[in-house]
């Protein structure tokens, strides 16, 4: 929760959350052309693939229920915070006036670079539950989390669509929570015990 309201405050203080709040979700000029349709289709496609088929593939739940209500509802969270937070990254670089090549590739390495030692520091050691095989995370890097980030990137470069920008990380983050079947909030205690290795554990 506190992750949560920390991104939304981040959000709000850089402007994102008042523009997602106001502006429309796509142009009318945008969603009449095709070509957009093809992108954003193949966009949420690979998404979808990359999360719904890889990532939940090399991910493990060690028989906990799933409490599909609740994890849904983590997950949308999830997403939108870490969406928004991202974006907020983006929107710090637009206003050093840097131009829109260096918001896309500096949000690309400063926001993976950040996630990934968040994760690896402390969300996949004090929250997530046990979840990852070692010997799947190297693909789940290039096939899930890799093309995720990068192509909303450029969607958002191009088409400067952000509410496409957040969606993307709602499906990205609702999937995974229901794939490791994230614990609800009111389950027992045992069932929060995270992992000590964010590696994750052997196959066997």
């Amino acid at each position: 929760i506190l992750y949560f309201c920390a991104c939304f405050f981040i959000s709000w203080l850089s402007g994102v959350l008042n523009f997602l709040l106001t502006k429309p979700f796509a142009l009318n000029s945008q969603t009449s052309s095709l070509i957009w349709w093809i992108s954003t289709g193949g966009l949420l496609t690979i998404v979808v693939y990359g999360y719904g088929v890889v990532w939940r593939q090399g991910t493990v739940f060690h028989g906990r229920q799933l409490a599909i209500g609740s994890t849904a509802l983590f997950g949308i969270l999830w997403g939108l915070s870490t969406g928004q937070l991202l974006l907020s990254i983006w929107a710090l670089i637009e206003k050093i006036d840097l131009g829109i090549i260096a918001a896309a590739i500096g949000t690309c390495l400063c926001g993976g670079m950040l996630n990934g030692l968040w994760h690896a520091k402390y969300w996949d050691i004090k929250v997530s539950p046990d979840h990852n095989i070692i010997e799947t995370n190297t693909r789940k890097i290039l096939l899930a989390h890799t093309p995720n980030l990068t192509l909303s990137i450029v969607h958002m470069a191009i088409f400067a669509n952000p509410h496409i920008f957040v969606l993307t990380q709602v499906i990205a983050l609702t999937i995974s929570a229901l794939a490791m079947r994230f614990p609800p909030f009111y389950g027992p205690s045992a069932a929060m015990v995270a992992q000590h290795d964010p590696r994750g554990r052997p196959r066997l």
